[in-house]
């Protein structure tokens, strides 16, 4: 029984089409994925306006009031065998005001490893002194 409840919850999380997920990580930035994780994102905007920055897989993300900084493996689907994880693209992303410029024009990526780490550096950022989320799932 317990298998087969398991089975089922399994399904119905990576394979149903009523997964939803979106939390905001700034004033008009968000992190959305619309039925599978596989497809988490980066958007900019409000529910009516809105644009895409950042396409799936993101797996790790850290903010605070200036920037956004994601990590995320390349996919081609919504299944978890979709996703490249032999290939990590980082990106960051300086935080604008909504209607004021277009977020696209702020976005840096996607960078090496050895590039993301260096630019953040430049930028005095520091990952651990920012708000974070990672899904371990993903990664």
């Amino acid at each position: 029984m317990k298998i087969k409840l398991s089975c089922l919850i399994f399904s119905v999380f990576f394979c149903g089409c009523d997964y939803s997920y979106q939390k905001e990580i700034g004033e008009s930035y968000f992190l959305r994925a619309i039925n599978s994780p596989v497809t988490m994102s980066i958007g900019f905007g409000n529910s009516k306006i809105n644009e895409g920055l950042i396409d799936q897989t993101i797996f790790e993300v850290h903010w605070n009031d200036d920037f956004i900084l994601a990590k995320r493996h390349p996919s081609k689907g919504i299944n978890l065998a979709d996703i490249d994880r032999n290939q990590v693209d980082c990106y960051v992303i300086k935080k604008v005001n909504f209607r004021d410029k277009k977020a696209s024009e702020y976005v840096e990526g996607p960078l090496r490893k050895e590039d993301y780490s260096k630019r953040i550096l430049e930028l005095g950022l520091d990952e651990d002194d920012m708000s974070s989320l990672t899904f371990n799932d993903l990664k």
